[in-house]
């Protein structure tokens, strides 16, 4: 009874990984996208289209585009 109890001890200390939740980005439309796209650009300062982009303003681009994305899908019930 023992070596059970300490097989189920042992196995409650396993941590679970937790299930990715798919990315806002990708449930809304292309011409949203585009907009949020220049809208992030703008709001980190650098030119539309560069590819000289620090990847300190890379990681705000990107947490822009997700936290903009979030909102259009949370606060619109049907996004054309």
């Amino acid at each position: 009874m023992m070596k059970y109890l300490m097989s189920l001890a042992l196995f409650t200390m396993i941590p679970v990984a937790s299930v990715a939740q798919a990315s806002s980005w990708y449930l809304i439309s292309s011409h949203h996208r585009e907009f949020i796209m220049k809208a992030c650009t703008e709001y980190i300062g650098v030119p539309y289209g560069t590819d000289n982009i620090s990847d300190l303003n890379w990681l705000r681009w990107q947490d822009c585009r997700e936290t903009m994305a979030d909102a259009l899908v949370h606060t619109s019930p049907v996004i054309r």
